[in-house]
């Protein structure tokens, strides 16, 4: 396996999974989504992609800034960035109050669906 170098301005795409606190509003949910699409924007980020998975029960208790949350609200977002902002942006994201956790992966690029053998007939 190699390492792929990437030109310098190149912008990938990247899943981004976030846990926010079940407690929050509505309206609280909401300026928290409000502030990390800001976060985002600083990093030069774009969310091309948006989710909300809705509150959901964890497989197990997670403790964050001195509570203990069974359950949390998610999001999922395609990010279109530099792949040089993802460590800044992760730090920030890891250091965000209102963020329980978070995951940052590359996005895999979408594919063609195979055909389906009725289509490969009619092809033929």
């Amino acid at each position: 396996m190699s390492l792929k170098i990437l030109p310098k301005k190149e912008i990938r795409a990247y899943e981004l999974t976030l846990l926010l606190p079940a407690n929050l509003t509505s309206d609280e949910l909401e300026t928290a989504r409000g502030e990390l699409r800001e976060l985002l924007k600083k990093h030069q980020a774009t969310i091309t992609e948006e989710a909300d998975w809705g509150r959901k029960y964890l497989a197990y208790t997670i403790k964050h800034t001195g509570t203990r949350h069974n359950e949390a609200n998610y999001l999922h977002w395609i990010v279109s960035t530099a792949p040089k902002q993802i460590a800044k942006l992760e730090f920030e994201l890891h250091n965000a109050p209102r963020v329980i956790r978070h995951l940052l992966v590359v996005a895999e690029p979408k594919k063609n669906p195979a055909p389906t053998p009725t289509e490969e007939k009619q092809a033929v």
